[in-house]
């Protein structure tokens, strides 16, 4: 049973790979059906999961730690919040002079967010640097900051709209129950954990949010990727 269950999972993932290089299209019809398509695959399997209830493997948690750094900055918490749009409880935890950022979930959304929290640490790096060419007063912490908040406020925003057109609320309700329950799991207590972002630029979050309106998740061949963030 465990056999024929990672097969299923290498299957989904790799039909979610295949529509996650769509999503990346300049297309724009294209890349937004894809994503639609990507969002609608991950919403079946995950209330597919919640829907099974405590059942042999279909129970067991999975714990990936996915980026760490010296320190905590206002793009690793953008991560944390686009992570929480694929069924997983992402959680900040401190080792000896450095944090790392860990995914808690079932094994398809697990090794699915393993991969994308690699791909953000790039892209959201090379999204402020464009961002900052297209318009050179964005200078600073509070700028970054700001900027970093915006994009995961813009991409978390579009994919609660299309995940309230694909499920209905008592469905996403069950779902998130089940995350919750997977999280209390593997920790039992959990406290809350932020980023003190301190001034504000509203220009440089609104920049940061039509960035996040358009962000796809340009998937490789490949889930791998390197540990360390820079």
């Amino acid at each position: 049973k465990i056999v024929e269950q990672n097969e299923n999972t290498q299957k989904l993932l790799e039909r979610l790979k295949k529509l996650l290089a769509l999503a990346s299209s300049d297309n724009i019809h294209e890349s937004e059906l894809a994503t639609l398509k990507a969002n609608q695959l991950l919403l079946e399997h995950n209330l597919d999961l919640s829907k099974k209830g405590h059942n042999e493997t279909e129970d067991i948690v999975y714990v990936a730690r996915v980026l760490e750094a010296p320190r905590k900055s206002a793009k690793h918490v953008a991560i944390y919040e686009i992570l929480k749009t694929f069924f997983v409880s992402p959680v900040f935890n401190h080792g000896r002079g450095l944090f790392y950022l860990e995914v808690i979930g079932d094994k398809t959304s697990v090794e699915l967010a393993d991969y994308v929290a690699h791909f953000l640490n790039h892209e959201l790096d090379l999204l402020w640097k464009k961002t900052q060419k297209e318009n050179p007063a964005f200078k600073g912490k509070s700028s970054k900051h700001s900027f970093f908040s915006g994009v995961a406020r813009g991409y978390v925003e579009k994919i609660e709209k299309q995940k309230s057109t694909l499920a209905s609320g008592p469905d996403l309700i069950v779902i998130n129950k089940n995350i919750h329950k997977n999280l209390r799991i593997v920790y039992p207590r959990i406290g809350h954990s932020s980023l003190s972002q301190g001034k504000h630029n509203e220009e440089a979050h609104q920049a940061g949010k039509l960035k996040g309106t358009h962000l796809s998740i340009k998937c490789s061949v490949s889930l791998t990727a390197k540990k360390k963030a820079k």
